[in-house]
């Protein structure tokens, strides 16, 4: 898998589909997605997305993800 971690920013504006959820997401992961999907040679290929990846609203969830963010990304 591919890791990627968001930029804060701007209060998120674009929604997106991920199993049949809706997300809302910042403008730099929405363009990420939009020109990811765009991208043949990158089907089929799997992503850890914090932002999508981790409960943000959940205080211990976050906190037990972000303790293991070595491991993540050394393994992406």
């Amino acid at each position: 898998y591919k890791a990627l971690s968001y930029m804060w920013g701007p209060e998120a504006s674009n929604d997106i589909i991920l199993n049949d959820k809706c997300h809302v997401v910042r403008d730099n992961l929405y363009e990420f997605l939009f020109l990811e999907s765009l991208n043949r040679e990158c089907e089929g290929t799997r992503y850890w997305i914090d932002q999508l990846c981790i409960d943000q609203r959940n205080v211990q969830e976050r906190n037990h993800q972000v303790a293991q963010m070595v491991d993540i990304y050394s393994s992406a």
